[in-house]
C-alpha cells in the first residue's frame, strides 16, 4: 500500500508528458474538496490539464474511473483544441461509501496520444473528538468545563457547532468554531450547573467536510464531587458581655468553591440585640480569602441565641444560603458604671460629684453626665471611655429647698452606633446642724471647788516662799 501511495505522489509531483510528437498534455495539478471523504460523502475532484507542447492539441474525451469510487458525473467529450500553454480544468463529482484508499484514474485521449492518470483520494471514518481538560465536576456550584475538540483527520472541518448533552443547566448553549484543520485541535469553554451527580458529558456535533453537513455525538467521562461552599473561620470571641457593651465577631470568609461568587451579604441577628451594617462583598473569586468583622451590642440580660447568615449568588443568578449558630450570656449589669458618688446641699444649691466607669471591653463614645433635680437640668460632658476606664465629674444644680431626690442619667453611643441613656435616682440627705453639748450643774459646783482649791494652794506655797 505505501509503495502504491508513493508512485501515486511521484505522479502528482512529476507530472507525465505525452510522447511522440510535439505537442504534450499532462495533469499539472489536482485537488479534491475535501480532501478526505467521509462514507458516504461526495466531494469534488477537480483535474488541470495542461498542453506543455510546442503546437495545439486536441482534447477529444477526458473519462474518471472510479477503481472503487462512485463517479457521480460523466466525463467529457468533444473538448476542443488546447493551445500551447492552455490549461483546462476539469471537474468530477465522487463519492466514496467504504473506507480505504482509492485511486480512480483520468484518461485524457487526444488524436495522436492517451494520457492515463491515477488520483489519490481517501475515505476516512475517523470522527473528531472532544477531551475534557480537567475531568472534575462539583455539585451545586457553576463549573467552568473547558475542553479540546480535536481534528485527527488530514483535511480540514469547517463550520463546527459543539452542543454539551448533560442534566443541569449548561452555558452557552452551543460554541461555534470556523475551522479546525486537520492534524490539530481547538480550546473551548462551557459552565455547567447540576444538582446531582453525572458521570458522562456527551457533546453533540455539527461540522462540515467540504459541502457535506455531518453529525456525530462523543462522550467524555466526569468525575463528580460534593461543592466545597464557602468557609467561615470565626476569632474567639467573649462569651459574657454586660449589657450594653459591644463584642466584636470577626474572622476570614474564604470561597473554596471553584467559581466566583456575587452579592455576598453576611449578618449576625438575634432577640434583644443591636447589631452593626451588614457585611458585603461585590464578588469573591474562587479560593480568596477576604476578612470581616460583625458588632453586636446586647440590650437586655439573659442567653442570647445570634445566627449568623449569609447569601450570595453565582453567576448564573442561583441563589445560595447558610448559617451558623452563636451564643453569649449577658448578666443584667450595665456596662456603664456610676461610683462614689457624692451630694451635698447647700441651701438651694447641690453639688454633685462622682466617677463614670467603663466595666466592658468596647469603648463607648459621647458619655454625658446630667442631673436632672426639681425642674433644672444641668449635664458634664466626659467624651469617649476606653475599656476599664473612668472620668469624674463635678455638676452645681440649682433646687427647691424641699428636693429630696435626683435623678442621674448617664448618655453614651455604643459601639454599633446606638444611643443610650440609663438612669439612677438618689436621695438627697440635709447635712446635720453640730449644736454645743449642755453641760449639768453638778459638773459647774465641781469645777468652781477645784478652782477654789487650786487657789489656796497656790497661796500657801507663795506665803511659805516669802518666810
Amino acid at each position: 500500500m505505501k509503495t502504491v501511495i508513493l508512485v501515486a505522489l511521484l505522479l502528482l509531483l512529476f507530472p507525465i508528458p505525452v510522447l511522440g510528437g510535439e505537442s504534450g498534455l499532462v495533469i499539472s495539478s489536482y485537488s479534491v474538496n475535501p480532501s478526505t471523504l467521509f462514507p458516504g460523502d461526495t466531494g469534488k475532484l477537480v483535474v488541470t490539464v495542461t498542453n506543455t507542447g510546442t503546437r495545439s492539441a486536441e482534447i477529444r474525451e477526458a473519462v474518471l474511473y472510479g477503481n472503487g469510487l462512485k463517479v457521480l458525473s460523466p466525463g467529457y467529450s468533444k473538448l476542443g483544441t488546447l493551445t500551447s500553454g492552455g490549461s483546462v480544468d476539469l471537474t468530477f463529482v465522487i463519492s466514496g461509501m467504504k473506507e480505504g484508499v482509492y485511486y480512480p484514474t483520468l484518461v485524457v485521449r487526444g488524436n495522436d496520444s492517451t494520457l492515463q492518470y491515477p488520483i489519490l483520494v481517501t475515505v476516512d471514518s475517523t470522527e473528531p473528538e472532544v477531551l475534557l481538560d480537567t475531568g472534575i465536576l462539583y455539585v451545586n456550584e457553576v463549573n467552568r468545563i473547558n475542553f479540546t475538540i480535536i481534528n485527527p483527520r488530514s483535511g480540514d472541518l469547517t463550520s463546527i457547532k459543539v452542543r454539551p448533552i448533560v442534566d443541569g443547566n449548561v452555558y452557552p448553549e452551543y460554541l461555534y468554531f470556523d475551522r479546525i484543520s486537520g492534524g490539530s485541535s481547538a480550546k473551548g469553554v462551557f459552565y455547567l450547573y447540576t444538582t446531582k451527580p453525572v458521570e458522562t458529558v456527551q457533546f453533540s456535533l455539527q461540522f462540515n467536510n467540504g459541502e457535506n453537513v455531518r453529525y456525530t455525538n462523543t462522550t467524555a467521562p466526569i468525575n463528580s464531587l460534593p461543592s466545597r461552599e464557602i468557609q467561615i473561620s470565626l476569632e474567639k470571641y467573649p462569651n459574657e458581655v454586660l449589657r450594653y457593651d459591644t463584642v466584636v465577631f470577626s474572622g476570614n470568609i474564604t470561597n473554596l468553591r471553584q467559581d466566583t461568587i456575587y452579592s455576598l451579604i453576611m449578618s449576625i441577628e438575634g432577640d434583644g440585640i443591636v447589631s452593626s451594617r451588614d457585611v458585603v462583598l461585590p464578588a469573591l473569586s474562587s479560593m480568596d480569602s477576604v476578612p470581616f468583622t460583625i458588632r453586636v451590642t446586647p440590650i437586655s440580660s439573659g442567653t442570647k441565641h445570634l445566627t449568623l447568615t449569609y447569601m450570595y449568588s453565582d453567576v448564573l443568578g442561583k441563589i445560595y444560603t447558610g448559617s451558623t449558630d452563636l451564643y453569649i450570656q449577658v448578666p443584667d449589669k450595665d456596662v456603664l458604671s456610676l461610683n462614689g458618688v457624692e451630694i451635698k446641699k447647700d441651701g438651694i444649691e447641690l453639688n454633685i460629684i462622682g466617677d463614670v466607669s467603663n466595666l466592658g471591653n468596647y469603648e463607648v463614645k459621647g458619655v454625658t453626665v446630667s442631673v436632672l433635680a426639681s425642674d433644672s437640668e444641668e449635664s458634664y460632658f466626659i467624651g469617649a471611655l476606653a475599656p476599664s476606664d473612668f472620668n469624674s465629674f463635678d455638676i452645681n444644680i440649682p433646687v427647691k429647698e424641699n428636693t429630696s431626690t435626683i435623678t442621674i442619667s448617664i448618655q453614651f453611643v455604643t459601639g454599633v452606633g446606638q444611643l443610650i441613656t440609663i438612669q439612677q435616682n438618689l436621695p438627697v440627705k440635709e447635712k446635720p446642724v453640730l449644736k454645743e453639748p449642755e453641760i449639768p450643774k453638778k459638773y459647774y459646783i465641781l469645777i468652781g471647788l477645784i478652782s477654789v482649791l487650786v487657789l489656796v494652794v497656790v497661796g500657801y506655797s507663795w506665803k511659805r516662799a516669802m518666810q
